[in-house]
């Protein structure tokens, strides 16, 4: 603990300052400035940002390992064919494109975009995985079939 009586110097008035700009107790400032000189901030940045994905792994947000766990997935396998942007590959030119590649596109319900569609995370699969999640798919979409040919069998009936 700092002494009450001992006169503030002007490091601690930097560390200080620093801390409230960045977040970050002045002592973890200290720390990253010793031990990373000049690129102190970056690696601030980067502790910050492992111990963001951290707190938020809790099984909520979609990533390769929750959608292996779940036996059903919304989104879409594609497979794509694409160019590589170098001007005398024959992909530019106008012959054949590179791939197949496979490709995931699923929406994330608790993150909203502007106009509050579920914003979409996307992934490159290998071919086994991509025949893992569009299986999941399709199981989904079948799911969803057998249950609006219920709800519309009851209101039929009503």
């Amino acid at each position: 603990m700092a002494n009450p009586s001992r006169k503030e110097t002007a490091r601690d008035q930097d560390l200080n300052a620093l801390s409230k700009k960045y977040g970050e107790s002045s002592d973890d400032i200290a720390v990253a400035k010793r031990d990373h000189g000049r690129k102190w901030r970056s690696h601030l940045r980067a502790a910050r940002r492992k111990d963001f994905r951290a707190k938020h792994e809790d099984g909520k947000h979609h990533d390769r390992d929750t959608l292996k766990a779940s036996v059903l997935a919304t989104g879409s396998v594609q497979q794509r064919y694409v160019t590589c942007g170098r001007a005398r590959c024959q992909c530019m030119t106008g012959g054949r494109k590179h791939g197949p590649y496979w490709y995931l596109s699923m929406p994330v319900p608790a993150r909203r975009s502007r106009d509050g569609n579920p914003t979409m995370v996307h992934f490159y699969l290998t071919q086994a995985e991509a025949a893992f999640y569009g299986e999941r798919i399709r199981r989904f979409r079948e799911l969803q079939d057998q249950v609006w040919d219920d709800v519309w069998a009851e209101l039929s009936q009503a």
